[in-house]
C-alpha cells in the first residue's frame, strides 16, 4: 500500500504547528519539519535543545553574540544552505523518511506530513513524490508568506483562531480527505 505524504507551507507558527498536529492525528502520518537542521543551529548557537527554539523562544528572541533574532537567523542560514546546496532540505528529509521506514513508525504511521517546506523547489520534490500540499494562511487573510505559487493539486487552507477555529478545521480536514480521494 502507498504510503501518503502530505506537506504544509505556511507561517510558521503555534497556529500552523496545531493544524499540523491535527493533520498528522487524522491521517495518523509521521510528522517531519524540513526546519529541522536550521533549529538545531539556532538552538546551538543559543545552547539549548532545538524543540525550545520552535516551541519556547520568539522568532524575535535575540542572539546577543550576533545580534540578531531567531528569525533572521534561520533566514539567513536557510538561504545559505539553499545556495551551497539547494537540495539540502529535500535531502534531510529523505533520510528522516528512510530512517522511519526502518523502525516501528513504518507499521505505525500511514505516511508522512512534511512541514517547513519554504522554497519552491521543495514544493516541487514533493508533488513529484506524489505528495499533497496544503498552503496554510492564517487570520482570514491570503497574505503570501513565502515565494512559493500554488499549483493545480495544492490545497489553500485558512485557518484562524477564533471560536469558530474547530469548524473550519473540521472543513480543512474534510477537503484534504477530498483531495487524497481524488489522487488515487
Amino acid at each position: 500500500m502507498k504510503k501518503l505524504l502530505i506537506g504544509i507551507t505556511g507561517i510558521s507558527n503555534q497556529v500552523t504547528r496545531d493544524f499540523a498536529a491535527q493533520v498528522a492525528e487524522e491521517f495518523c502520518i509521521e510528522h517531519i519539519n524540513m526546519r529541522t537542521p536550521l533549529l538545531k543551529m539556532i538552538a546551538a548557537l543559543h545552547g539549548v535543545d532545538s524543540t525550545h527554539v520552535e516551541h519556547n523562544m520568539p522568532g524575535n528572541s535575540t542572539l546577543e553574540t550576533l545580534k540578531a533574532s531567531n528569525h533572521d537567523l534561520e533566514l539567513t542560514l536557510g538561504y545559505t544552505l539553499r545556495t551551497l546546496n539547494k537540495d539540502f532540505f529535500i535531502n534531510e528529509t529523505k533520510l528522516a523518511i528512510a530512517r522511519s521506514q526502518h523502525t516501528i513508525h513504518n507499521e505505525l504511521f500511514s505516511g508522512h506530513l512534511i512541514t517547513g517546506i519554504t522554497s519552491q523547489h521543495e514544493a516541487q520534490w514533493l508533488r513529484n513524490q506524489g505528495g499533497l500540499l496544503l498552503y496554510v494562511y492564517h487570520y482570514c487573510s491570503k497574505t503570501p508568506v513565502n515565494q512559493l505559487t500554488e499549483m493545480p493539486g495544492d490545497i489553500p487552507i485558512v485557518i484562524d483562531n477564533t471560536a469558530n477555529a474547530g469548524h473550519i478545521t473540521r472543513t480543512a480536514l474534510a477537503t484534504i480527505h477530498s483531495a487524497l480521494t481524488l489522487k488515487k
